[in-house]
């Protein structure tokens, strides 16, 4: 994620470019005179598409606070009772695209009425990511308003957005404090077919970021099986040829579930969360000696060391052995060439 430096307020740094930074602070003018300009409002939403999607809770932080939505503006006393900010609720309702920024507003009432205006389809991953986490807004309105919203808009949603959301939030969401039945549409939207298919690629061709985490947090989808062969063999980072291999090897998946605790010193109350793993079979079959094969000339020793780790697990199934122990055991990596020595004392122990 790129950083920019920050020329409207006190941080080090920003994750949006200058001028959006000096957009923002003319908005919040605006907005405080009671009139905004229709067309600067347009190229400001626009522009904030372009964010890459992982910037939505920075960017959140930074809108607020730029474009002043974290205060009512000159509110009556019966709009002040009630918690909603009479300027600031007229202007989003008479002022169209307003409500993607007044998404991210202090204001819940505002929050949830700008989840309201929003319809059709979504046209960035960065707004995608901004809507679906108020699925774990603190205020349960929200909520309810955001997962009406995702069922309005995300099935009209482009699946190449959705795949880039997912890419981020999929291993964002374990740790979401409110993962009621309102984000239950977010994980079946990620589920779909067409969203898995387009998910895969981009785990294959990703060059940065953690593509192996998405991964894992994908297996547990019965879609994703069909693509772990190509993933093993093209993937561009070694972590996900290596996760995709071993699945395929041990012919199941496993996913974090959540965490439990593992006492260190019971009688301090000293423990540690230990992460815990649910796990299913995979809905696809290869042979296991091509698998052990193609893994033991793969370009990385993490690979490699997978492929002699199946190696090991099914020594005593497997029919040509001997040849492929030959693939192993000069390899360059010491940690396969000890996997294929151990299987070579038992040889000669006679226990193989």
């Amino acid at each position: 994620m790129r950083y920019y430096e920050d020329v409207a307020s006190h941080r080090k740094r920003s994750v949006l470019p200058p001028e959006l930074q000096h957009s923002l602070v003319r908005l919040r003018d605006s907005i405080r005179a009671g009139r905004v300009d229709p067309h600067e409002l347009t190229t400001l939403v626009s522009d904030l598409s372009l964010l890459p999607s992982e910037a939505y809770l920075q960017a959140a932080r930074e809108i607020i606070d730029l474009g002043g939505l974290h205060q009512w503006h000159e509110p009556t006393r019966f709009f002040r009772l009630i918690g909603r900010s009479q300027p600031d609720y007229e202007l989003l309702l008479k002022t169209p695209n307003l409500e993607y920024l007044y998404l991210f507003h202090g204001n819940g009432y505002l929050r949830e009425q700008s989840l309201a205006e929003i319809d059709g389809p979504i046209e960035s991953a960065f707004y995608f990511n901004s809507i679906a986490y108020r699925l774990n807004d603190w205020a349960e309105p929200v909520r309810k308003a955001a997962q009406a919203c995702a069922a309005r808009v995300f099935p009209q949603t482009s699946t190449r957005i959705i795949a880039e959301a997912a890419f981020v939030l999929l291993e964002r969401m374990r740790h979401w404090q409110r993962r009621d039945k309102e984000a239950e549409i977010l994980e079946e939207t990620f589920a779909r077919a067409d969203v898995i298919e387009q998910l895969s690629d981009l785990i294959e061709t990703a060059i940065t970021g953690s593509p192996s985490r998405v991964l894992l947090n994908t297996l547990r989808q019965k879609n994703m099986d069909a693509y772990l062969l190509k993933l093993s063999r093209l993937a561009l980072q070694p972590s996900v040829r290596a996760l995709a291999l071993k699945s395929l090897i041990q012919g199941y998946a496993a996913w974090p579930d959540g965490f439990r605790r593992e006492w260190t010193d019971k009688s301090m109350g000293q423990f540690r969360r230990v992460p815990t793993f649910h796990r299913r079979e995979l809905d696809c079959s290869e042979p296991v000696e091509a698998l052990l094969a193609q893994g033991a000339v793969d370009k990385a020793a993490i690979v490699r060391k997978v492929a002699a780790d199946g190696l090991v697990q099914h020594r005593r199934s497997l029919n040509d052995l001997d040849v492929l122990l030959d693939l192993f055991v000069q390899d360059k990596s010491r940690a396969v060439k000890e996997r294929a020595n151990f299987i070579l004392n038992e040889k000669e122990q006679g226990l193989l």
